[in-house]
């Protein structure tokens, strides 16, 4: 019951408040949406969630300047209030195409990217960050279908608990499509950056850091489709004969642009630009022109 009537307050109070402020602030219309657990009534915790937002328009310099300055005051006042994305119009009106392309595999493998970023939070963070952390690990691992695994495990080397839902993603992928991918051979090596994780063959010893045992096709299959344009450890060319089928340059270049939007918009809505920013913009440019040129 609290949960629901938070959530009613602000979705029908807080949220069109809000948005006719930054309206009257930047003397135009503009476009105010909610993001992440208040998009749910099962997400949403009143006393965990954070109202996420994403404001849309064609914004000057200026006015996302203005955007940050209004967000960041309204914040010291309603702590409740969390991250702004700001987006611009044509970024925005391509979600649903994008998402139309890259579900139902999108999601899963966010969760499982989400799983990394949930464990460095709870490790480094203040009390009430990693609180909110373990609440999104726990719905994280529910959702694909690992719950009851313990944080211990997960933060062990061998990501074992993940490796099924992987296979399951890859494999469905590979069913789906028609793909003949032929192994890498007896042993491989090479590290996803956007999973967090090393993916290595059946017998091999243990690699350095989060790792996951995997077949090479289902591996080959993962690092082809992310927005990374080369691997450490993967053959280039066994990686962009992959990216020359048609379905899975389409796909590329579907999630490089939704990550490159989604990131961008992220960004702007920060005061400084994070140190990762420059060299994740030139990985997902470099792999979109990859998808285009192939």
């Amino acid at each position: 019951m609290l949960n629901s009537f938070v959530r009613a307050s602000l979705l029908n109070g807080v949220v069109p408040a809000y948005a006719a402020l930054l309206r009257k602030q930047l003397g135009r219309n503009l476009q105010l949406e909610v993001r992440n657990s208040s998009l749910s009534s099962k997400d949403y915790s009143a006393l965990l969630s954070d109202l996420d937002l994403a404001v849309i328009g064609d914004f000057s310099d200026d006015e996302i300047k203005k955007l940050r300055d209004v967000h960041d005051r309204i914040r010291r006042v309603l702590v409740f209030i969390g991250e702004l994305e700001i987006y611009l119009i044509d970024e925005w009106v391509a979600r649903p195409t994008l998402l139309q392309i890259l579900e139902p595999y999108y999601t899963p493998l966010r969760l499982i990217r989400k799983i990394r970023w949930m464990i460095r939070i709870i490790d480094t963070s203040s009390k009430l960050a990693a609180l909110r952390a373990r609440r999104g690990l726990d719905k994280a691992l529910t959702k694909l279908n690992i719950q009851g695994t313990k944080i211990e495990t997960l933060r062990g080397r061998r990501q074992e608990p993940i490796e099924p839902a992987l296979a399951k993603i890859s494999e469905e992928i590979i069913s789906s499509w028609n793909l003949r991918i032929e192994p890498l051979g007896d042993s491989f090596k090479f590290h996803h950056p956007m999973l967090e994780l090393t993916f290595v063959d059946g017998v091999s010893p243990e690699p350095r850091g989060p790792y996951v045992r995997s077949k090479s096709e289902n591996a080959l299959l993962l690092a082809a489709i992310f927005p990374q344009p080369a691997y450490d450890g993967l053959d280039a060319a066994r990686l962009n004969e992959l990216r020359s089928n048609p379905k899975v340059r389409e796909y590329l270049q579907a999630f490089s642009r939704f990550e490159l939007n989604v990131m961008t918009a992220s960004v702007r809505g920060l005061s400084e630009i994070p140190d990762w920013y420059e060299a994740n913009r030139k990985d997902f440019e470099s792999a979109l022109r990859q998808s285009i040129d192939s």
